[in-house]
């Protein structure tokens, strides 16, 4: 665009395109730069490439934190801008500077106008752009009654407006359940309970606000030796580590074939839609189930939240991912999981002695995303030319098992033979693969070789090997069986005194609980707060370490 605008600045498009260049500048916080390109356009005679022009000034006006001025310049062309790309730059701006204004009433009515405008291919980003921009409205300025009257259907919508309001009307119904269920509000709770549909009443969240309608929503309790566990369903991926979590406490806790023996630990679940701020109130309804023990957290964001939580509520806590801060030496937060930098350090010191020549990640953070997308059928979803560009003879694999598959069969496609280095995610996929180059997989515990400690359900060898997750939730059940079995095991008990009694003799207990741990050589915390591992990494093969030098 630039060397356009150089070699054709008379052209007729010129102006458009400086419209485009304001934008890709702005984008990068060039908010001079952006005005200056468009001030020959605002300049010009009047048409699409001025009513664009504006829209540019607005955004930079809102980037200036003038949102009054963006509403001034935005307001002429209400109505009158048709272009399908020019209108969802406006509806998005209009929202903006609203929400900048502090205009709640406006701001959710355009975000349903910005919505139902919206071209199908772009609803994706437009969605999740709507969702942070919600945010910024504090719960106050939710009123259920009048989003109620808001966002009611209408007969006279079309089906994309439809979607917009029904769409709103959930992300904003989220909202105000969070708010009901933390300030314990009856009326609230009803008022939601009216007007949503029966498959979200049905479901934990609508139960739980159902609990404070009818003002049964109870404290933490006690029931015996019970461990709870949230299970996150925000996401395929998400849902696909708890659900291998889930089968890994549940093999522990209540393996096939053997009958529940008196005081055994017992297993309490509830889905936690895994938005940010949820996962507090999942946990919450988990003590109140009677759990004296929680397992949670697949993400750091979780683990966060998750850890925050436990301090708060002084309910001992197993994390399955690390959260951003150490837990406290006397905090209810246990580790379980694996800070991203010491498995990356680790693979990195090992790979090293490799003497690769160019090395190429997928999956964790900074590596090709696994759900790229193709832009047009037959291209890759991995950037393979780069790779071959750059002589790539290693790649790290830190996805998921069906990314690195994937990725696998994309390599094998291109001609690509590169070194392998599987991850903790794919490990359970590193033995399953023929590969003519090097495959290496990082060791932890048993993992990923979990054969000398075989399933207790029976699983036969070669239908599927245990994943990370899974060993995961097996450690969680063993220790948290351990740190349990001091606990009364029958009986209920909601007396708080007594409750916050037996939570602290659960947290002591966990700190020094042992077993025999899939995940690690250790055999529990040593009265600390986090597992300790040694990681290394082996042949896929076997167990022969790897060999330095480059593959000749």
């Amino acid at each position: 665009m630039v060397r356009f605008l150089r070699d054709h600045p008379e052209d007729p498009t010129a102006r458009l395109v400086r419209v485009y260049l304001a934008w890709a500048v702005l984008g990068q916080h060039r908010a001079s730069e952006a005005a200056r390109l468009i001030a020959p356009v605002l300049a010009g005679k009047a048409g699409p490439a001025r009513d664009g022009a504006v829209i540019v000034a607005a955004a930079i006006a809102i980037e200036h934190k003038q949102p009054e001025r963006a509403l001034a310049l935005l307001r002429p062309l209400d109505g009158r801008v048709i272009d399908a790309d020019q209108m969802l730059d406006f509806n998005e701006q209009s929202v903006r500077a609203a929400v900048a204004a502090r205009r709640w009433p406006q701001a959710v009515r355009w975000t349903e106008r910005w919505l139902a405008r919206a071209p199908a291919y772009t609803l994706e980003r437009v969605h999740q752009a709507a969702r942070e921009l919600l945010l910024a409205i504090p719960d106050s300025a939710l009123d259920a009654s009048s989003l109620e009257r808001e966002l009611a259907p209408r007969s006279s919508d079309d089906p994309a407006s439809q979607n917009a309001r029904r769409w709103l009307w959930d992300v904003l119904r989220e909202r105000l359940a969070s708010v009901a269920l933390r300030e314990q509000d009856p009326a609230l709770a009803r008022r939601l309970l009216e007007s949503a549909p029966a498959q979200w009443r049905a479901g934990s969240r609508g139960l739980a606000v159902s609990k404070v309608a009818a003002g049964t929503l109870t404290r933490p309790k006690i029931v015996g030796r019970a461990l709870g566990f949230a299970f996150t369903v925000g996401s395929a991926d998400s849902r696909r580590r708890s659900a291998s979590v889930a089968r890994g406490l549940s093999q522990v806790l209540a393996a096939a074939g053997r009958a529940p023996s008196e005081g055994q630990t017992k297993l309490l679940t509830r889905e936690d839609p895994g938005e940010t701020g949820h996962l507090r109130e999942t946990l919450g309804l988990l003590a109140g189930d009677g759990a004296a023990l929680l397992v949670a957290a697949i993400s750091a964001a979780a683990a966060d939240e998750a850890a925050q939580y436990a301090d708060d509520a002084r309910i001992p806590t197993l994390l399955l991912a690390f959260p951003s801060t150490h837990p406290a030496a006397d905090g209810y937060a246990f580790v379980l999981g694996l800070q991203d930098q010491i498995v990356l350090d680790a693979i990195r010191r090992a790979t090293e002695a490799l003497l690769p020549r160019a090395v190429a990640t997928v999956g964790g953070d900074g590596g090709a995303a696994c759900d790229n997308m193709p832009e047009q059928p037959g291209q890759s979803r991995f950037p393979l030319e780069d790779w071959r560009t750059r002589r790539v003879d290693m790649v790290v694999l830190l996805g998921s098992p069906s990314c690195t598959r994937d990725a696998l069969g994309e390599l094998r496609r291109s001609g690509l033979r590169p070194r392998l280095v599987f991850g903790l995610q794919s490990g359970e996929v590193a033995s399953d693969i023929s590969w003519p180059a090097t495959c290496l997989v990082l060791k932890a515990g048993d993992f990923p070789d979990a054969s000398r400690n075989e399933p207790p359900d029976g699983r036969m060898a070669g239908m599927g090997r245990a994943s990370w997750y899974e060993l995961l939730g097996r450690d969680a059940a063993r220790l948290g069986t351990s740190a349990l079995s001091a606990l009364p095991a029958e009986g209920a008990t909601a007396e708080p005194t007594r409750v916050n009694e037996l939570h602290e003799q659960a947290a002591r207990g966990l700190a020094r609980a042992e077993a025999v741990l899939s995940t690690s050589t250790e055999t529990g915390f040593r009265g600390g707060r986090v597992l300790a591992r040694d990681l290394e990494l082996m042949d896929a093969a076997g167990t022969l370490p790897p060999r330095s030098g480059r593959r000749q």
